[in-house]
């Protein structure tokens, strides 16, 4: 009927968008998924080593154990970027080091070295990253032009 809006079904792999604004959307996802998204083809080379000393900086701001003291709040800088084409291939345009950062604080998690809990203390939740998505409109051009 006239005047109802429609809801969109939720992306297979970024869920129900917390805001939808086509042709931008605001979605919450786990960093695991974020890592399965590949790098735009124009964007800079990722480099697993500045994305290594991102991690090892956000992890000095883990509180000692038994601190009673409050982390500083230094959480992720930025929400990542994401462009989604027609066909609903994802590619990351903007985060592409944060995203391996969170890769690696996820690998930390699985061999102890970290805890979710101690990254949550700095800002940190693996579980839930912001991601802003721009979807491809019916025209021809690239994403950035």
């Amino acid at each position: 009927p006239a005047g109802e809006s429609v809801v969109p079904a939720p992306h297979p792999m970024l869920g129900a968008a917390l805001v939808d604004m086509r042709p931008r959307r605001i979605h919450v996802v786990t960093a695991g998924n974020l890592a399965a998204v590949p790098v735009w083809n124009r964007q800079r080379a990722y480099r697993h080593d500045r994305a290594k000393s991102m991690a090892k900086e956000k992890i000095k701001y883990i509180p000692a154990a038994g601190s009673v003291r409050l982390a500083q709040g230094v959480g992720l800088s930025g929400i990542i970027t994401l462009y989604e084409e027609n066909d609903g291939k994802l590619v990351i345009l903007d985060g592409q080091h944060r995203v391996g950062m969170m890769a690696i604080l996820q690998s930390w998690i699985e061999d102890g070295t970290v805890t979710p809990e101690s990254l949550r203390s700095t800002g940190i939740d693996l579980d839930r990253v912001l991601v802003e998505v721009f979807s491809q409109n019916q025209s021809d051009k690239e994403p950035g032009d």
